[in-house]
């Protein structure tokens, strides 16, 4: 733990390669029966989807059958934490609700994940100018962009709290900090954590759309 205090630290701490294998098929098999229990919601008939994502879920228990996680994670890696924690809470809402929409990602948040992802293309192509020289994925490592994430989103918390606005996103992005704080999932970069291609599309599909709808609200002159 005293690498969560020193920030002058260079060595990474990285997740126990010996529990690499049971992340993988634990979060590739949770989104596949979470998406699968979601679009039972709105597919008749519910009951052979959910029967379907009970067996998915089953056959993380066989290596046999456990293959199909180690293929998706050979394509596409491990989803993150982040994504995985939103695609949970939408089967809570659906449990609770039939037919509860996706939960709602405030456009400040979404904004921050574009921008992010953007930096961090360019970090993983070396596209970013000399003159910046910008490691932000070797940053991810680093105890001292923990705690400054960490404190922008209670931050960030406390202010829509405040605002009486929803502060379900500042909840799950501080859940999804403390689970890394403790395992280290996925990879050991904070990055990695917060944020995977799926959740990148989706946060520029949630600016567009927050775009579009101001636009269409502007009066016309």
């Amino acid at each position: 733990m005293s690498a969560w205090f020193n920030p002058a630290w260079h060595v990474p701490v990285l997740p126990s390669a010996a529990l690499l294998p049971l992340w993988v098929a634990l979060s590739w098999g949770l989104v596949g029966a979470t998406v699968l229990w979601i679009w039972a919601d709105r597919h008749r008939p519910a009951w052979w989807w959910r029967a379907l994502a009970a067996v998915l879920l089953l056959s993380l228990c066989l290596p046999a059958t456990r293959a199909w996680t180690a293929w998706l994670a050979l394509a596409l890696q491990s989803p993150s934490l982040l994504g995985l924690g939103w695609l949970l809470l939408w089967a809570r809402d659906v449990m609770r609700r039939p037919g509860a929409r996706a939960p709602q990602v405030p456009v400040a948040w979404a904004f921050a994940g574009v921008v992010l992802g953007w930096g961090l293309w360019l970090d993983t192509l070396n596209l970013w100018p000399a003159a910046l020289d910008v490691p932000l994925f070797a940053w991810g490592f680093s105890a001292v962009t923990f705690w400054a994430v960490l404190a922008a989103v209670a931050w960030m918390g406390v202010r829509a709290s405040r605002a009486g606005e929803s502060s379900r996103s500042a909840a799950l992005l501080l859940a999804v900090l403390a689970v890394f704080a403790l395992t280290r999932w996925p990879s050991g970069n904070l990055w990695d954590a917060c944020l995977d291609p799926w959740v990148w599309l989706g946060c520029h599909g949630v600016c567009v759309r927050a775009w579009l709808a101001r636009r269409t609200l502007r009066p016309q002159r």
